[in-house]
């Protein structure tokens, strides 16, 4: 009732495997444990099992990760705020030329990922200092090879029959969406700002063009010239040369 003063009300907290949004639950589709591993990839691992306790302002999760068993507590003073979730996803108010001095990339290639008929690849560029720092960019790729990634990708279109899902096949990069209309949750192609694990500034790659070239000396060239989803859309680009 307080928006100024929201609180987790007090109660045990159940998994809820089948993300069915019963009152009281951990909803499987948005929990997991997530991390970044020696050589700065990030993987989140999903639960077996969870329970989260809330008294007042003490927290105690008791969760089965696989095969392991962690229990971890917080008691403190928290705040939360209240947002309102837009039409758009971008929260930019200017163009951005893409920094990437102070990431690391990996790149991987999923296979059929979406289940499509074609290989997708993954470049995650993540911040030295850790996920939650920094910039973030990741680049969801579909092409016919699974050999290398290098080509030039438009922005996919969707299907007529759903405005919200990608229409994936070779030569496009999928733009940056959310998992449901009430989520902050985003998959796809998308460029996030971190500061002390708050997204200070976010975009999708909505429109445009990726372009990746192999220099066949172990470096690639990635070249983006794109806009995100804003009411008047900002330009994102980046002109990167380095080892992936």
């Amino acid at each position: 009732a307080d928006l100024d003063n929201i609180r987790v009300p007090d109660g045990t907290y159940r998994f809820d495997p089948y993300n069915e949004l019963r009152e009281f639950t951990l909803l499987n589709l948005s929990s997991d444990y997530s991390y970044i591993d020696a050589d700065g990839e990030g993987w989140a691992l999903p639960y077996t099992d969870v329970t989260l306790t809330v008294e007042g302002n003490r927290f105690e999760l008791d969760a089965i990760i696989g095969e392991e068993h962690h229990v971890v507590t917080f008691e403190g003073d928290y705040t939360m705020s209240y947002v309102t979730i837009t039409d758009h996803i971008s929260s930019l108010e200017n163009d951005v030329v893409i920094n990437l001095d102070n990431c690391t990339p990996t790149v991987m290639n999923y296979g059929d990922y979406w289940e499509c008929g074609y290989n997708n690849w993954g470049i995650e560029f993540v911040c030295n200092q850790g996920l939650k720092e920094g910039v973030y960019l990741v680049l969801d790729l579909i092409t016919e090879s699974n050999t290398t990634c290098a080509g030039t990708y438009r922005a996919a279109d969707y299907v007529s029959e759903d405005s919200d899902e990608p229409l994936f096949e070779p030569g496009v990069f999928v733009p940056g969406f959310r998992v449901s209309d009430d989520s902050d949750l985003l998959l796809g192609s998308l460029y996030v700002e971190y500061d002390n694990g708050l997204a200070l500034e976010q975009a999708p790659l909505s429109v445009g063009t990726v372009d990746i070239t192999d220099n066949g000396n172990g470096t690639y060239t990635i070249v983006i010239d794109c806009y995100d989803d804003a009411p008047t859309p900002n330009h994102l680009s980046l002109n990167w040369t380095g080892r992936l």
